[in-house]
C-alpha cells in the first residue's frame, strides 16, 4: 500500500510501496519511488540538505488531498543532478494552481538564456496544471535574476526555467575611436550634436 512519510531520503530504489504520501512530511534524496500520489502538506526535495540531486518517480500527484505541497529545488550551477535540483518522472504529472508551489533557492549568478529543466517528464503525456502563481509563460525574481517558467519546455511537456535577466551581452564591437556599436563596419561615429537653429523671426 501507500506509505506516509514524517521525513524520508531515498538514495536507492524504494520497493515495495505503491506510492508516497507526504503529509506534512519531507521527501528527498538521489534516488527512486514508486510514486508520489499526495504531496499535500508536505515537501518535495530533490537531493539532501545542500546537496542537489535527481530524484525518480513513478507519477506525481500534487494536486490531491487538502493542503498545499511544495516542490523545492536548489540551483547551484547549470549540471542537472551535480549542481541542480530535478524531479525525473516516469508517469503522470498533476499540479495544481492553489495546492502546489514552486519553492526555489538560487546559488549563483546565471547567465541571460541560461536554462534548468526542473522537472522532466518521461510520460510522453502533457502536464496537467501548474504551480500556484505560475502559469505557462509566467516570470519571478529570485536574488535579482528574473526566471521564466514553462510547462512544455524541453521535449514538450517538461518543466524548464529560463534566465531572463540580467541581460549580459557576449561581445561589443568597438571602433579604432573607442565607439560602441553592433559592428566596426555599421557603427555611426559618436558626435556630438550641434546648436539647435533658432526659429526665425516674423517680420
Amino acid at each position: 500500500g501507500g506509505m506516509g512519510i514524517a521525513e524520508l531520503v531515498v538514495n536507492g530504489a524504494l520497493s515495495g510501496t505503491s506510492g508516497m504520501t507526504a503529509h506534512n512530511g519531507v521527501l528527498g534524496g538521489s534516488g527512486t519511488v514508486a510514486s508520489i500520489v499526495d504531496a499535500s502538506g508536505g515537501f518535495i526535495e530533490p537531493g539532501q540538505g545542500s546537496s542537489t540531486g535527481i530524484l525518480g518517480t513513478g507519477s506525481a500527484d500534487f494536486n490531491s488531498g487538502f493542503g498545499f505541497g511544495f516542490v523545492s529545488m536548489k540551483l547551484n550551477g547549470t549540471n542537472v543532478g551535480t549542481q541542480y535540483d530535478q524531479l525525473d518522472v516516469n508517469g503522470a504529472v498533476t499540479l495544481g494552481s492553489g495546492t502546489s508551489f514552486l519553492t526555489l533557492s538560487l546559488g549563483f549568478v546565471p547567465t541571460h538564456g541560461t536554462q534548468f529543466t526542473i522537472l522532466k517528464n518521461n510520460g510522453g503525456s502533457p502536464i496537467s496544471g501548474t504551480f500556484s502563481l505560475l502559469p505557462e509563460g509566467g516570470t519571478f525574481t529570485k536574488n535579482s535574476t528574473t526566471l521564466q517558467i514553462s510547462y512544455v519546455g524541453g521535449s514538450g511537456h517538461d518543466v524548464v526555467l529560463t534566465v531572463i535577466s540580467p541581460w549580459v551581452p557576449t561581445a561589443l564591437a568597438v571602433d579604432v575611436s573607442g565607439n560602441g556599436g553592433s559592428s566596426p563596419a555599421s557603427a555611426p561615429p559618436c558626435s556630438r550634436p550641434g546648436p539647435t537653429p533658432a526659429a526665425p523671426v516674423p517680420p
